[in-house]
């Protein structure tokens, strides 16, 4: 028996287990973006209420997987579920009518979500998704200088990041930005120098983690602004992205201006 052969056997087992204790997701692949720039719509889905259960993946259940010493526990999930007709960068939404709002959400609207992408499925491996929780945009201020020969930072000068026939790429300077898939979460410190003068109302610098699944055709940089599902600006720091293994990036950012 092939190891091909004894993965698929492992994806059924899994699948068993995930239709008695799994909890339903709709399925999504990044194709297309309609007028508002959002990748979570129907033309996109490719499956619906398949089960799935998930684990934070801690210590010894990441390293199976990822090909890092660090824990990465607050943004990546072990995976049980047939994953067989999926593939790497595939986007799973909870979509659960029993345990939704008021259970595993608050009982009012909320942007957020629970999700993650489909990152890494390879043979006898655990199988690992990265955490989604939000849409954000990701814009790249101008390359080129402006009328009066200046770089200009601010937002209306950005170029953003936008879906077309599955390739991201930079858009026109004005155009609706794509609204990616995300999971951010806070570091749980600040940095930065604190001055003695410093009046309350003066923030000191919050540092923030980002992961996204990999986009076809676009590699976030140093220096890429990030806007938030409540409207904080973000500054990219450290961004690392990998399309072999654990796929995805994982990026390091500070808050400039908050929501």
């Amino acid at each position: 028996m092939s190891y091909d052969q004894i993965q698929d056997l492992i994806d059924m087992g899994n699948g068993f287990a995930a239709a008695e204790l799994g909890q339903p997701y709709d399925v999504y692949r990044m194709v297309q973006s309609d007028d508002a720039g959002n990748v979570l719509i129907p033309i996109n889905r490719i499956a619906s209420s398949v089960k799935f259960f998930t684990k934070i993946a801690y210590g010894g259940g990441v390293r199976e997987s990822l090909e890092t010493e660090k824990n990465q526990g607050v943004l990546w999930y072990r995976l049980i579920g047939d994953l067989r007709p999926f593939l790497v960068g595939d986007i799973f939404i909870l979509n659960d009518p029993v345990y939704g709002r008021g259970s595993s959400s608050v009982n009012f609207f909320t942007k957020e979500y629970k999700g993650f992408a489909l990152a890494d499925h390879s043979p006898i491996k655990k199988s690992l998704g990265g955490r989604l929780n939000c849409t954000v945009n990701v814009l790249r201020p101008s390359a080129v200088p402006n009328a009066s020969g200046q770089w200009d930072k601010t937002r209306q000068d950005a170029q953003p990041v936008v879906l077309s026939d599955s390739v991201f790429s930079l858009g026109d300077v004005g155009e609706t930005p794509c609204q990616l898939p995300a999971g951010l979460i806070a570091m749980g410190r600040s940095y930065g120098e604190r001055g003695f003068t410093q009046v309350p109302g003066e923030q000191r610098k919050s540092s923030w983690e980002l992961y996204m699944p990999a986009l076809n055709g676009f590699n976030i940089r140093e220096g890429d602004r990030i806007i938030g599902p409540d409207g904080a600006r973000y500054i990219v720091v450290i961004p690392y992205s990998q399309h072999v293994g654990a796929t995805g990036s994982q990026w390091f950012m500070e808050r400039e201006a908050a929501g």
